[in-house]
Parts: C-alpha cells; sequence; structure tokens
C-alpha cells in the first residue's frame, strides 16, 4: 500500500511545478500584454487635425514683425481647431531683427528648413511670429495663443509648400494648400 502512494506523491509535485510554471508563463504573457497596450495608448494620443485655408491665396505687399517694407508676398489664413494662423510666403531674401531667436525644427523629408521665432501681440492676444527658410523662399506665420502647438502645422505647411513649388512651372504659380492635415502633439 506505501509502495502505490509513493509512486503518486512525485507525480503530484510535478504536477503542482507545472501548474506554476503555466501560472508564471500567464503571468508574463499578461504583463506583456498590459505594457504593449499601455505604449499603443500613450502614442495614440497624438491626433490627426486640419486645418483648412479660409482666405488666400493672396497677393499682398508688406510683411509685418519685419521693419518698414513693402515686400511681395503671397497671403492666406489657416483656420485649425482653433483660432486663425495668418500665413507669408515670400520669395525675397528677409533680413531677420536680432529679436528673432533660431529655435530647433523638424525639417519634412526633402527640405531643409532654419526656423525662428518671436513674441508678437496677434488681434487674439500675445501670440508667436514664426519665421521659416526654405532654400527658395520665406515662410512667416503668424500664430494666436488659441492654436497651441503650431510645429506640427509648420511642419505640414513646410512640406506641402515644397510639393507645391516643386509642382511650379513659375514662380507666380506657387499657392498655398487648401487643406493640411497633420499629427498634432
Amino acid at each position: 500500500m506505501w509502495s502505490g502512494m509513493l509512486g503518486r506523491r512525485p507525480l503530484a509535485a510535478a504536477g503542482r511545478a507545472k501548474r506554476r510554471r503555466t501560472s508564471r508563463l500567464v503571468a508574463a504573457a499578461l504583463g506583456f500584454t498590459v505594457c504593449l497596450l499601455a505604449s499603443q495608448a500613450a502614442a495614440s494620443q497624438t491626433t490627426s487635425a486640419r486645418a483648412v485655408l479660409v482666405r488666400g491665396t493672396l497677393p499682398v505687399r508688406g510683411i509685418p514683425y519685419l521693419p518698414a517694407n513693402s515686400l511681395p508676398a503671397l497671403y492666406g489664413e489657416y483656420r485649425p481647431s482653433a483660432g486663425l494662423i495668418r500665413v507669408w510666403v515670400i520669395r525675397e531674401e528677409l533680413y531677420l531683427p536680432p529679436e528673432w531667436a533660431e529655435l530647433p525644427f523638424r525639417s519634412p523629408a526633402g527640405t531643409r528648413t532654419r526656423a525662428y521665432s518671436r513674441p508678437v501681440e496677434t488681434g487674439e492676444g500675445p501670440g508667436t511670429a514664426y519665421a521659416l527658410r526654405d532654400s527658395s523662399y520665406w515662410i512667416l506665420a503668424e500664430v494666436p495663443p488659441p492654436a497651441g502647438d503650431s510645429m506640427p502645422f509648420l511642419e505640414a505647411l513646410v512640406g506641402r509648400l515644397a510639393y507645391f513649388a516643386a509642382q511650379a512651372k513659375s514662380p507666380s504659380d506657387l499657392s498655398l494648400p487648401a487643406v493640411l492635415e497633420y499629427r498634432s502633439r
């Protein structure tokens, strides 16, 4: 009788050990899945946004936030989810006064853009003016406070405008994109 019971004990212990290993594997897989889902949730906090050109492309003379000038430019106004972003595209060379500070800017693929900014007073309160230098033109943008983080918008504008400039047969064919889609942060 003892011999039969002794034979079963090691099998029972082996079964418990196997269940413990299985439990640990399930716990590890569950932990990995939770971490994966949490990282995907964090990455999905960027949402797609859209800005629509509500006015423009208009030829104008004179650029704000620079010393008195009558430089020719293309002008447009974009409406993102909040605020109104005013944009000028200038083909002439600009010389920025010292109050413009250079800032890091992630240029879209195929472009090399330098960026500058300075605080300004907009119609909606204190905002920021950005001057972006591409190889063949400048973009000046006035961003009011309700517009929030403007870098994704500016990155999309630089990329689309570079595409439009490459497609234009002459400088007068350039126009502002009617819709800009970008990832807001």
